[in-house]
């Protein structure tokens, strides 16, 4: 079972984006070695279903970005909520970030946002309820919170 590799508590800590990469780069050649997860993996079953569509876009956007998000942190939160990631910076400020919940993505969209300034932020948002569509989840954003 892939249980007993990766557990929703382990998924859920904040982790700088070298260290997420690395970190999933361990899992991912964990389920290599062991084979017999191959099925659970495939099916989307238990765990498999959020490690494949929630954290590994974020891995796959990290691998990416990692050198330019250095000074950030990134905590995947399972669950029905829409959002599916949050994101501290140095200011001490969150977002989260929205899915396509069409295509179960992280929303390059609502990333981008997270890294403008904070009185960017206000003049992006009113954009984004223009131009999104309505099939897209708009970005939600959080008020500085302590976590």
């Amino acid at each position: 079972m892939l249980e007993s590799i990766i557990s929703a508590d382990e998924i859920q800590r904040d982790r700088t984006p070298a260290t997420f990469v690395a970190w999933f780069d361990a899992f991912l050649e964990k389920t290599r070695v062991d084979r017999s997860n191959r099925e659970q993996i495939l099916l989307r079953q238990g765990i498999a279903k959020p490690v494949y569509e929630e954290v590994f876009p974020l891995y796959r956007l990290l691998q990416q970005k990692q050198a330019e998000w250095s000074d950030r942190k990134f905590r995947n939160v399972l669950g029905n909520q829409s959002y599916d990631v949050i994101v501290s910076g140095p200011s001490d400020s969150y977002v989260w970030i929205a899915h396509d919940s069409v295509v179960r993505r992280p929303s390059f969209r609502s990333l981008n946002c997270a890294l403008l300034l904070e009185d960017e932020l206000a003049q992006y948002k009113s954009q984004a309820k223009k131009t999104v569509s309505s099939s897209v989840e708009t970005p939600v954003w959080l008020p500085k919170v302590n976590l």
